[in-house]
């Protein structure tokens, strides 16, 4: 079924509301921690664009090996930023903010139940460099999860969570115009 955004929007008003105010009060965490967290800009800068890239690229090679239409393709760009920045970066690029919604809360939901048992197979024991993983993999909702685990853990995801947001609404919908 085509549903156009507003109509979409008008019944999902509460769920944004909401993410945008989580997403906000995140940062309250961000700014107790921010003396610690310039210290380690750089390295987690680097980790961020290669996370945020190698999430991109890997699901919309694997769309395009599986036959995946354009549609489809064009919603993955944006889905491994939070869900409201997603849905604003899809309608910037004309893909489905509908589709982006889903593959960006299926990719949050995934990452929380997946990501600690993968880091833990990596053998990653650092707490900032697990939180950060998490915010980078899994968004709004990895960063809840590693609030639940650690506080550093929830501290770095929330940077990440923010950092990617900031970097993907600018980045993506230049990379997307420069593939396409």
């Amino acid at each position: 079924m085509d549903m156009p955004y507003q109509k979409y929007f008008e019944g999902a008003q509460f769920v944004h509301f909401l993410l945008g105010t989580a997403t906000v009060a995140l940062a309250v965490p961000i700014y107790k921690g921010f003396s610690i967290l310039k210290t380690r800009l750089i390295p987690l800068t680097v980790a961020l664009l290669c996370g945020g890239f190698v999430s991109i690229a890997s699901a919309v090679e694997i769309a395009t090996f599986l036959g995946a239409d354009a549609t489809i393709i064009g919603a993955l760009y944006p889905k491994s930023v939070t869900t409201p920045i997603a849905m604003g970066i899809a309608e910037r690029l004309t893909a489905s903010p509908t589709l982006t919604a889903v593959f960006a809360v299926v990719t949050g939901i995934l990452g929380a139940i997946l990501g600690s048992f993968i880091l833990n197979l990596l053998g990653m024991e650092a707490w900032w460099q697990r939180g950060f993983a998490m915010g980078v993999a899994a968004h709004g909702i990895g960063t809840s999860r590693a609030f639940a685990v650690h506080p550093e853990a929830g501290l770095y995801a929330s940077l990440a969570m923010g950092m990617h947001g900031i970097l993907g609404a600018i980045l993506i919908p230049l990379l997307a115009l420069y593939i396409l």
